[in-house]
């Protein structure tokens, strides 16, 4: 997941591993409570049938399982909250048990959101986003799933009071990268966008500068 950078150390590394990959936006809350334990609840705000393909009249956010009080554990109900919004024909309380995890999912992506809710005495007061990647193609060529991407990170990103996090791999040409160009559309004056490099050992030599010009 691209929170791992920000997380550390508010949440354990389950949570934050390379293996979950995200396929629906997912937001994670952290709240300072003083005199209080670390918990999480793990719940899902539906915000779109995705059966019938039209946003929901009522946006609703419901629990999914039970609270959590010991931080490995979040990674599994995190992975079983994806599924359940992936799967939308499937009660969401099928993925409460056991399931079959490798079963194909009727979605690729969904607009649903996935809300980690941290609670603790030594966290910020934080909301963040998890979108799921950038692509240009697929291999089947569904351009639509391109599409329903795209718009999904238009329109977190183009929300006045969001810093965008831009996540840069070294290992392309900044300029071919499309979170760079989108960041540019709509905060064309930078103010609210940070660039986080990624894979630094790959920058080719004498190619350093363009990158430290990011991070400067």
């Amino acid at each position: 997941m691209k929170l791992a950078f920000l997380t550390r150390p508010h949440l354990p590394d389950p949570i934050r591993a390379d293996g979950t990959c995200t396929r629906c936006p997912m937001q994670l809350r952290l709240k300072k409570e003083y005199d209080t334990s670390w918990r999480c609840q793990v719940n899902i705000r539906w915000e779109k049938d995705e059966i019938r393909g039209v946003q929901l009249d009522t946006v609703r956010e419901e629990k999914f399982g039970p609270e959590i009080t010991d931080p490995l554990g979040v990674e599994d109900w995190v992975r079983r909250a994806q599924k359940a919004v992936l799967n939308p024909s499937t009660s969401s309380s099928e993925y409460l048990g056991m399931y079959e995890d490798d079963n194909v999912n009727e979605l690729r992506f969904s607009q649903n959101v996935v809300c980690i809710n941290v609670v603790g005495n030594n966290l910020p007061n934080l909301s963040l986003m998890d979108l799921p990647g950038i692509i240009r193609h697929t291999e089947d060529g569904d351009m639509n799933l391109v599409k329903m991407i795209m718009d999904a990170v238009d329109w977190y990103i183009s929300r006045p009071n969001s810093i965008i996090i831009a996540t840069i791999t070294c290992k392309d040409d900044i300029e071919n990268q499309e979170i760079v160009q989108k960041a540019r559309i709509h905060d064309p004056e930078g103010k609210r966008t940070l660039g986080v490099l990624t894979k630094p050992d790959t920058i080719e030599s004498g190619c350093h500068e363009k990158y430290f010009n990011i991070i400067a």
